[in-house]
Formats: structure tokens, C-alpha cells, sequence
């Protein structure tokens, strides 16, 4: 018997567990050779095909290498979850007593449909089969107030709404797509975690996670948000924080002195001296609105920890700090092919290094000014500075909320992201 494993076309990764086949096509009508598809997280479909594995050659544990590159983690878009085939659930639920006795019951790869309607507080404990996936039957009609999930492994939450609070502690392969949530969002342990296309309104926190893909999703909200946007605390290790969009914050000063600090993506180590370890920032959008932030700054990408690449991002905040680079304990830092803007008032567009940082090679960026704190030694490589009050003569420099804000006039902007412009312009 010939044992088979199933391969994207696009890239040849294998695809991931718990993925269901939506279609078979027929590719050439003579042969009637056929193809499998499925159904990507854009909402398209992508074919897969089999492939005989000889008895010499073991089956590939992963599509993505588990330990990246020391110096540069892997830009290699990861396996892509697809999404769930809901046209044959396996248990239909309308409240919380319906989901939690079709968790009891539900076997490896079930699928669990959430009618409309409010299902109140939910926890989830390990001991449920793998690979459940819960969906709501009409995106974000199926509400959760407040949402734990507790050591479960290869689970799939997609369309749902989740107003309060949503834990998931020390889980494993978990999906996490296409979701909106309107409180404080946490991943507090785990490992193989896809955070995708979802919408929230506040913060995205993950600690102590490996393997992590936090992308395309959208964090906004109307008046912005007091706090931080994405949040690496501690030993996060091999990760992807890419394509997301980060809206306006609006930080505050109190009565008592105090003021909030708050960044779009910030990394920190708690105060253990564990840092994030071989992350990948990339083609992340970021917009601030000086307007709403009083006389404070805002931070866009604050970085720090061992082996950490920032390249390739849209960055348009008030602050000095547009992109910074702290606390580099050992390994390296790159940050490159940035394109980094003034805020509407004038303030920010700069990349700053401390010296807090050694390691650090800054390379092909666009941007205000590079600013080298207590004299710290960096590489410098083809970068392009120029005057604020330059932006609109090299920058479409539209306002909208989006990257046609960040399109450049010509070649005269240098690199910077200019291959990933062209991408989204269709080039």
C-alpha cells in the first residue's frame, strides 16, 4: 500500500491537520485528471495534491521550519489553516448547555455550529478530542461574554464574537480565525498558535508562546484604544507578526502625574530578562492620529530580545521612537526596507537604536532620521533620510487609513517597501 501526504501546489507545504477538502476539480478533461481544493483564509481556493512517500523518506513534521535562522527568521508565509467546510456540521447548538454536551460528545475533527444567540460565559478544559472546530452559523451573530479555553489541543474557533474577556492558556495547535473581539485578548502559553484575520478593538498579548502567526488581523477601533496593540511579553519564540493593521491610540494623562505608554507593537521580558526570540515583524500597517494623544508620544514598533527582524512595515507615528530598538541580549537585530512617516503634525518618522542594543544593522529604510542613542555602534546600510515637511512630495500622503497612504512618488524615496507597494498595487 502506497502511503501518501497531501502538498500545496503554490509552495509544496504540507497542509496542515484538521484541514477538510471543500472540492475536487477537474484540471484536464481528457485524462480526467482531477485536483483537491481548499479554502484558503482569504477566501480562496487553493489545490492540493498527493504525493507517494517511499518507504526511505519520513513525512515532513511541518511545512515550517520549527527553529528559523538565528540571524533572519523565515519570511515563508506559514501553513494556512483554510477554513472550516460548514456545510456538514456535526452538532448544532443554540446555548451554552447544547456547545458544552456536543464538547462531551464530539470526536476527533468534529465540527460544532453556534446558532445566533448569547452563550453567556464558556471555559474550556483539556480533555475534549482534537481537532473540534467551533464556528458561529452567521459571522459574529454567535456571542460570548467571556471566553477561557484551558490546555486544549488543535482546536478552531472561527466567526465568533467574544465582548469580555477571551484566555487561552497553554494550548497547542490552535486556530484562532476570522473571530471579533472587543476586550482584552491573551495567549498565556502555547505552542503552534495561528492568530488570523480576526478584528478586535484592543490588545493582542501572547507570553511565552512558540511558534506564533499573528497576521491579517485588524486591531482598531473608533477613537482609538488606551494601551498597547500587540503585545510580546517574555519567552515568545519563532514568530510571525505580519500584515496586521495597528489604528490610532489614545493615550492619556491623569490627574495623579501618571500617563499611559502606549506602542503598537511593543516586545518585553516582564522584568525576568526573558525576551522574544527569533520574531519576524513584517508588512504591518500602523497610522496614529497626533490629534487624539494630547502632548504624549506614541511608539510604533518597539523592539527587543535575541534574533528579531522588522523589515518591510508602514509606519506613520508622532513619536521619535516610530521604530526602536532596545535591549538586545545577545544575538541581533535587523530592521530593514521600512518606510517610516512623520505624523500629521510633523512630530516622529525616526528610527532610533539604544545603546542598550549592539548588534543592530539598519539597511535600506526610508525615513526622518536614524538616531543612535549614547553613541551605540550600529551597520548602516542604504538608507534614505529627508525633511518632514518633505512627506508630501514623496509620499501619497493621502490620510486614508490604509496603505495608498504610504505609495511613493517615484524612485526618489529609495528602497524602502517599495517591492511590498507593488504587491498590493499589483505589480
Amino acid at each position: 500500500m502506497k502511503k501518501l501526504v497531501l502538498r500545496y501546489d503554490s509552495n509544496g507545504a504540507r497542509i496542515g491537520d484538521g484541514v477538510r477538502i471543500t472540492r475536487v476539480k477537474t484540471i484536464n478533461e481528457e485524462t480526467g485528471e482531477q485536483t483537491f481544493e481548499i479554502m484558503t483564509a482569504d477566501e480562496k481556493y487553493s489545490s492540493v495534491s498527493p504525493h507517494i512517500i517511499e518507504e526511505a523518506e519520513p513525512v515532513d513534521p511541518d511545512p515550517v521550519d520549527p527553529d528559523p535562522d538565528p540571524v533572519d527568521p523565515d519570511p515563508v508565509e506559514p501553513e494556512d489553516p483554510g477554513i472550516p467546510n460548514f456545510m456538514n456540521p456535526d452538532f448544532i447548538v443554540s446555548n451554552a448547555g447544547e456547545l458544552y454536551s456536543a464538547l462531551s460528545q464530539a470526536k476527533m475533527n468534529a465540527y460544532i455550529q453556534l446558532n445566533d444567540g448569547n452563550y453567556g460565559d464558556i471555559t474550556i478544559n483539556d480533555g475534549i478530542a482534537d481537532f473540534v472546530n467551533l464556528y458561529a452559523d452567521n459571522r459574529h451573530k454567535a456571542v460570548i461574554n467571556k471566553l477561557v479555553v484551558n490546555g486544549t489541543s488543535n482546536l478552531g474557533l472561527t466567526f465568533v464574537r467574544v465582548t469580555g474577556r477571551a484566555t487561552f492558556r497553554n494550548t497547542q495547535r490552535i486556530r484562532i480565525t476570522f473571530n471579533r473581539f472587543e476586550s482584552w485578548f491573551e495567549v498565556l502559553g502555547g505552542y503552534k498558535v495561528t492568530v488570523l484575520a480576526n478584528e478586535a478593538t484592543q490588545s493582542l498579548y501572547f507570553d511565552s508562546v512558540n511558534e506564533l502567526y499573528c497576521q491579517k488581523n485588524v486591531v482598531d477601533n473608533p477613537g482609538g484604544f488606551e494601551g498597547d496593540r500587540i503585545i510580546l511579553a517574555g519567552p515568545n519564540k519563532n514568530g510571525v507578526i505580519e500584515e496586521n493593521y495597528l489604528g490610532d491610540l489614545n493615550p492619556r494623562y491623569y490627574d495623579n502625574g501618571s500617563y499611559t505608554h502606549s506602542d503598537h507593537i511593543q516586545f518585553h521580558d516582564k522584568g525576568t530578562g526573558q525576551w522574544p526570540e527569533s520574531i519576524l515583524v513584517r508588512r504591518n500597517i500602523i497610522r496614529d492620529n497626533p490629534a487624539n494623544n494630547g502632548a504624549l508620544y506614541v511608539q510604533g514598533i518597539n523592539v527587543g530580545g535575541k534574533n528579531i527582524v522588522v523589515e518591510e512595515n508602514l509606519v506613520e507615528t508622532n513619536s521619535p521612537n516610530s521604530i526602536v530598538v532596545a535591549n538586545i541580549p545577545g544575538g541581533t537585530c535587523a530592521v530593514r526596507k521600512n518606510y517610516v512617516l512623520p505624523a500629521s503634525n510633523g512630530a516622529g518618522g525616526k528610527i532610533r537604536v539604544y545603546d542598550t542594543a549592539p548588534n543592530v544593522t539598519v539597511e535600506d529604510n526610508v525615513c526622518v532620521g536614524i538616531e543612535k542613542i549614547k553613541g551605540v555602534s550600529i551597520i548602516e546600510r542604504d538608507n534614505v533620510t529627508y525633511a518632514a515637511s518633505d512627506v508630501g512630495n514623496l509620499f501619497a500622503n493621502t490620510g486614508a487609513d490604509d496603505w495608498t497612504h504610504f505609495v511613493p512618488k517615484g524612485a526618489a524615496v529609495g528602497t524602502g517597501a517599495a517591492a511590498y507597494i507593488a504587491e498590493l498595487q499589483g505589480a
